[in-house]
C-alpha cells in the first residue's frame, strides 16, 4: 500500500539486545489511538548453543480515552506467540 514507517534504535547489544520505537508512520485509523510502539529483542544463548529470542512490544495510548481500544488491540492482535 505504499506506507512505510521510521523506527529510532534506542539500544543496540549484538548478541544480547536490540530496543527501538516506532517514531512515525502509524497508520489512520491506528494513529487516533495509537500514541507508539516500542519493541525489544532479546537474545539468550543457553549451554547447548541454542538461541532463545524474546520479543516484547509495547503499545501507547495516543490519549487517555483511548486505553480501552489499546487493550482491545494487545488482547486480539498482539498474542503470544
Amino acid at each position: 500500500d505504499g506506507s512505510f514507517v521510521r523506527e529510532r534504535i534506542e539500544e543496540h547489544l549484538p548478541g544480547v539486545r536490540h530496543s527501538y520505537r516506532m517514531i512515525s508512520g502509524i497508520p489512520a485509523p491506528l494513529s487516533w489511538v495509537v500514541g507508539g510502539f516500542r519493541g525489544q529483542w532479546t537474545l539468550d544463548e543457553s549451554a547447548e548453543g541454542i538461541t532463545h529470542v524474546t520479543w516484547l512490544f509495547t503499545v501507547e495510548a495516543r490519549h487517555a480515552w483511548a486505553i480501552p481500544f489499546v487493550s482491545l488491540i494487545r488482547r486480539f492482535f498482539l498474542r503470544r506467540a
